[in-house]
């Protein structure tokens, strides 16, 4: 009878722990999921905003941003100095930074 009682109050133990952990589980995912919507709408808006930047930003931005070119790789596909390049950059900034300014104007902040 005592065996009995001991291996009742196990498989409750265990019934709770494998509720608890499907909850956390089911939190964890739900955590998961959401972050990743965010890093996919800021992907989404990233390159949104540098596609629509003025001559050949688009394309050179997206090559230091996501292709990893370096600056001398990105100076002789545009046929541009180096010096230029950097110049190029700073003015996408520029307007990615007007960009990002007119969006936190209608953003609601969640914290």
């Amino acid at each position: 009878m005592k065996s009995n009682k001991i291996s009742d109050k196990t498989a409750r133990t265990a019934l709770m722990y494998k509720s608890l952990a499907a909850k956390e589980r089911k939190e964890a995912f739900k955590n998961l999921n959401l972050e990743y919507e965010r890093v996919c709408y800021e992907i989404d808006y990233f390159e949104c905003c540098v596609s629509t930047l003025k001559n050949y930003l688009p394309g050179l931005m997206l090559d230091l941003a996501t292709k990893k070119y370096k600056w001398n790789e990105i100076a002789k596909k545009y046929s541009i100095s180096h010096a230029m390049v950097g110049k190029c950059r700073k003015n996408a900034i520029k307007e990615l930074d007007v960009f990002y300014s007119e969006r936190e104007k209608f953003t609601v902040k969640v914290d």
